[in-house]
């Protein structure tokens, strides 16, 4: 048999399956790379929508302001927040901080902004924190709509470290009840590049053998 299916909603299931959220019964995974998009996993099972297409997170709109995403509309998630709009917004503080080390590099590429970051540069943690920011808009919505408190980031943004999630969070807390956000966790996946190849394995090996 051939299965088609969503890499997102393959990563939820290989986090579920797999990850150190081993079977919580609810869980968000976002998984950011140039794309944005997230899998849930509610009362222990995939959900995929009506039409498969729940999760699209990344054309959600957190910028009314802001650039025009691929889909068409302004200030959709993907617009902010992927690893493209990261090195976009990072090439651009480049420019107002010649002397950063964002500045100083030839050619700013993803490893530039995660060495300037480690290296507590400030140009490079205000880029990461208006990325955190603007995720936090994201999952703000998604935690006062489906109450889910197990919330796991998937992709290159795991490079960003603490703060990136830490900018995301204090949104969360603003935008939230307290009753709803008091406690939530937002984490990096431990499983790196195989998630969604692991989420892939448990689908097959769950319908085709039943052992999941």
């Amino acid at each position: 048999p051939i299965y088609l299916a969503n890499d997102s909603h393959m990563a939820a299931l290989g986090e579920y399956t797999f990850g150190a959220n081993w079977h919580a019964s609810n869980m968000l995974v976002l998984k950011i790379g140039q794309g944005i998009g997230s899998g849930i996993i509610l009362d222990g099972h995939p959900y995929y929508g009506d039409g498969y297409g729940a999760g699209e997170i990344g054309h959600v709109v957190v910028d009314e302001n802001g650039l025009q995403c691929t889909c068409g509309n302004y200030g959709c998630l993907e617009t902010t927040t992927s690893t493209q709009a990261i090195i976009r917004s990072a090439r651009e503080q480049a420019k107002h901080f010649p002397d950063s080390l964002l500045g100083q590099a030839s050619s700013l590429t993803w490893e530039t902004i995660v060495s300037a970051l480690d290296a507590g540069d400030l140009a490079a943690g205000s880029v990461v924190h208006q990325a955190g920011r603007f995720l936090g808009v994201a999952i703000a919505n998604l935690v006062a709509t489906l109450n889910i408190h197990r919330i796991v980031i998937a992709g290159r943004v795991n490079q960003l470290g603490d703060a990136f999630i830490a900018s995301a969070m204090n949104e969360v807390r603003c935008r939230t009840l307290p009753s709803m956000v008091a406690d939530t966790q937002v984490s990096y996946s431990d499983l790196g590049s195989d998630i969604v190849i692991l989420g892939s394995s448990a689908m097959v090996l769950k319908q085709e053998l039943g052992v999941i």
